[in-house]
């Protein structure tokens, strides 16, 4: 640790940048078996020039051999309306965070993200085969916690921006 050194460069789509929430997990499911790494995709902001297409959603990258990474899915994520849905006809939508986790009782490997443009913004696919990842739920906090709602900042606009799972006393527990 006290002289790390670059081993590989995983270059984003043209105008996207990966921000918070990258990281590595080992998943051993039947159809993986290896560390993936997840990032989010996001518009490049300003001065960089807007109106660009970019990518959006999460990119899921083979990184056992970190010295050549493999892209497992690119560009995946909602296509859906902001009513819950996570498919639809929209191009994929912008996304700021991830985070990945296996449940060890069922074996099933998971990433949830940000999506930018909804208020339904806590997005959850399954990645169980990480080359195929499944949509299986979002949800909207303000609607499904409506004690977050508190007069606070912004008049009231509650989102989520980043997240961690953790499994706490054996239940697979999301702090937002």
């Amino acid at each position: 640790p006290a002289a790390p050194q670059q081993v590989a460069f995983l270059p984003a789509v043209p105008n996207t940048r990966h921000g918070e929430g990258a990281h590595v997990i080992t998943i051993d499911t039947p159809a993986f078996r290896g560390d993936v790494l997840a990032v989010n995709n996001e518009p490049m902001p300003s001065p960089c020039p807007q109106g660009v297409p970019s990518a959006g959603g999460f990119d899921l990258w083979n990184v056992t051999d970190p010295r050549n990474p493999r892209p497992l899915a690119i560009n995946v994520g909602d296509t859906g309306p902001d009513d819950g849905s996570l498919v639809g006809a929209d191009p994929v939508h912008q996304s700021h965070s991830t985070f990945m986790w296996q449940d060890d009782d069922t074996g099933r490997a998971y990433v949830v993200f940000t999506d930018n443009l909804e208020f339904h913004d806590v997005d959850i696919f399954e990645i169980t085969d990480p080359a195929n990842p499944r949509p299986v739920a979002e949800f909207f906090l303000a609607e499904r916690f409506p004690e977050v709602v508190d007069s606070s900042a912004f008049g009231d606009l509650i989102y989520h921006h980043d997240v961690v799972v953790k499994e706490i006393g054996g239940v697979q527990t999301m702090l937002i």
